[in-house]
């Protein structure tokens, strides 16, 4: 996704052209005189802030980006511990052990055969949950569930996939009445000590092209409510970045799916959630 404008954890966010503006803030404030008459400053660090507007989308994918853009939904790292970014923890009556290194893309958890771990996350169809797992210690496969209420999807490795006996997501994660639970069971629900990373969930439906760009970003999922934001924007480096206000209004346009009455665009702000040395 490097030659995208912007992207927010892997997920290219279309821009209106000339509507981005940036801000630079130092951060221990700018400085003052001393009493040489000499100035000297005070700044520590800097934290950079962005205000754009998205190109006009349908009502449908402005939903779905209001979504993204505020960072519903919940996803762990399992880098040092079982709570998400945003501090849930599990259920209590789990089997599970990290370890600090190994991961798809850092530590790791391991569910103990015919254990679980499972989190309260309170989200209900739609929605999509997917997670990266290690199948017989032969390496690190990615998978996805969605949910629209009527039709659930799989994929494996930002892929199609069609469940089998042999490999169903079903048979080792699931999302019922609220709860996220992955299980100490092979994919094909054999019990089996099993090593999961980078399990996330969120409240709306991922398409075909969201999945395929998650499996295909070299970096892990965004640490919601916070994004790793990269693209040309900011030179293709990677940073981590909150939104800060999101309006939104109302247009219409024709296109070649027809007149939309209710088109939306966004403009929103973020800000660096970690400040860089000056």
């Amino acid at each position: 996704m490097a030659n995208e404008f912007l992207t927010l954890g892997g997920l290219d966010v279309p821009i209106r052209d000339g509507t981005t503006g940036q801000e630079y803030e130092a951060v221990g404030g700018y400085g003052q005189h001393a009493h040489s008459g000499n100035f000297r400053a005070e700044s520590r660090g800097l934290i950079d802030g962005l205000t754009m507007t998205t190109k006009q989308l349908t009502y449908a994918e402005i939903s779905k980006l209001r979504s993204w853009l505020l960072g519903l939904g919940f996803s762990w790292s399992f880098d040092v511990d079982l709570f998400s970014h945003n501090g849930l923890g599990p259920d209590g009556g789990f089997s599970a052990v990290i370890t600090l290194s190994g991961g798809a893309f850092a530590g790791y958890v391991t569910v103990s055969a015919a254990g679980t771990l499972a989190f309260s996350v309170v989200i209900a169809a739609p929605y999509t949950f997917g997670v990266w797992k290690q199948i017989g210690g032969g390496g690190w496969v990615h998978y996805v569930l969605t949910d629209d209420g009527t039709t659930v999807l799989q994929y494996k490795n930002g892929a199609p996939h069609t469940p089998s006996g042999a490999d169903d997501i079903a048979l080792w994660a699931s999302l019922v009445a609220g709860v996220l639970t992955v299980e100490g069971k092979d994919i094909d629900g054999a019990a089996f000590n099993s090593d999961y990373d980078d399990l996330f969930v969120v409240p709306w439906v991922a398409s075909a092209a969201d999945v395929a760009a998650w499996y295909a970003n070299a970096n892990a999922f965004s640490p919601l409510s916070a994004h790793t934001m990269s693209g040309a924007i900011i030179g293709d480096d990677v940073r981590t970045v909150n939104i800060t206000s999101l309006q939104g209004g109302v247009l219409q346009f024709g296109d070649s799916g027809g007149w939309h009455q209710n088109a939306q665009q966004l403009t929103f702000s973020l800000r660096e959630k970690f400040k860089r040395s000056l």
